[in-house]
């Protein structure tokens, strides 16, 4: 998974900690998009619409691995009418480089109240 795709290291250690932090409410199926891929224009308008929050990046960091930068960014939706359900959206941008931007992955799934 992200380890197959990143270097050894600290860098490694902090995304893979805060993907699995952040994937950990999901219960069921997670929807996943690949944004190279091109393959759905209407799931591409639909996740470019959507407004994240960063909350990581190492963009700025000295001690990268020789695989680059990575940024992690965040989108929860409103709760369901009920407050039963809510979409739960994660950007992982990977690999990126002062000369390449980073490719990024949309993970989506449906995060359930307690």
């Amino acid at each position: 998974m992200i380890k197959d795709v990143i270097a050894d290291g600290k860098e490694q250690d902090r995304v893979v900690d805060i993907v699995t932090d952040l994937l950990s409410p999901a219960n069921d199926v997670v929807g996943w998009y690949f944004s190279e891929q091109r393959s759905d224009e209407r799931v591409a308008a639909e996740l470019d619409a959507l407004e994240y929050h960063e909350i990581y990046s190492s963009v700025w960091m000295n001690d990268l691995p020789s695989t680059g930068y990575n940024c992690i960014g965040v989108m929860v939706g409103e709760w369901n009418e009920n407050r039963t359900e809510r979409q739960f959206y994660v950007v992982l941008s990977m690999n990126g480089s002062w000369g390449a931007s980073a490719l990024s992955e949309y993970f989506r799934f449906t995060e359930y109240s307690q």
